[in-house]
């Protein structure tokens, strides 16, 4: 008598689209979050000036991050991105799954692995001009402990300045 649980036969696949090399970026980080990620850097194909006057109601910020895969991850962490004003408050955010539309949790990161983040952080109407930081870090939805900064005090990291005008 089996009182066991029969299963099929189970058939492992590489996961299409890893990559392991590092693509060039505009603007350097090597920021380590927690022995389990580094963001590499960014690309910011439209700049990092706004202009009100040219986007009218659908300003953003957009940024391509780059990131790798450090030590492997057992949870699944989220990307933040905050827009903080000259005061220190959050003037506008975005957190997602990494990957472009989600696509590569990082409980599938493997050591080495390269990520492509997309980010984009739409400016709300009220924003007023001036100067603002773009602030990227990682945490454990949904208001879970955020990774924090290899050899800094913090658990972010200011990676920019955005002008808006």
């Amino acid at each position: 008598m089996d009182d066991g649980l029969t299963l099929p036969p189970l058939r492992v696949t590489e996961k299409k689209g890893r990559t392991f090399d590092v693509p060039p970026v505009a603007q350097p980080v090597d920021a380590n979050f927690g022995n389990r990620a580094r963001l590499v850097g960014f690309n910011t194909p439209d700049g990092l000036q706004i202009s009100r006057s040219e986007c009218g109601g659908n300003c953003a910020v957009q940024v391509e991050t780059v990131w790798q895969g450090i030590g492997e991850m057992e949870q699944p962490y989220r990307i933040f991105a905050h827009l903080v004003g000259p005061a220190g408050g959050i003037a506008a955010q975005s957190d997602a799954q990494p990957g472009e539309r989600g696509r590569h949790p990082t409980t599938g990161w493997l050591p080495g692995e390269v990520v492509t983040h997309p980010v984009r952080i739409a400016l709300p109407p009220d924003v007023t001009p001036g100067s603002y930081t773009l602030r990227l870090g990682m945490y454990l939805p949904p208001a879970g402990p955020r990774l924090p900064v290899e050899n800094s005090a913090n658990d972010f990291v200011d990676i920019a300045t955005v002008t808006v005008k």
